[in-house]
């Protein structure tokens, strides 16, 4: 049974306020999931930029050690040579 202190207008008053307040919400909740993936995809490219560096890093360093190996291997040639003269003269 219907409300007499209510008529239709009144409720259907009362219906839209109720839906615009639910789409306030579901507006506001829209708007902190677009900043959240914006946040979120922030930081996900500086993390891509870091470890780009890094691997630029490891590779910097796997290219200067096979230089100080490559290096290495020239020395030890060059003392088992010497060595080879020193004892030849004693």
């Amino acid at each position: 049974m219907q409300d007499p202190s209510q008529n239709p207008s009144q409720d259907k008053d009362a219906q839209r306020r109720r839906i615009q307040y639910e789409l306030a919400i579901a507006d506001a909740d829209m708007r902190k999931k677009d900043r959240d993936k914006e946040a979120l995809e922030m930081e996900l490219r500086r993390i891509k930029r870091e470890r780009d560096l890094i691997l630029v890093n490891i590779s910097e360093k796997e290219k200067a050690i096979k230089r100080i190996d490559s290096d290495k291997m020239s020395l030890e040639s060059d003392i088992k040579s010497l060595k080879r003269k020193l004892n030849t003269i004693v």
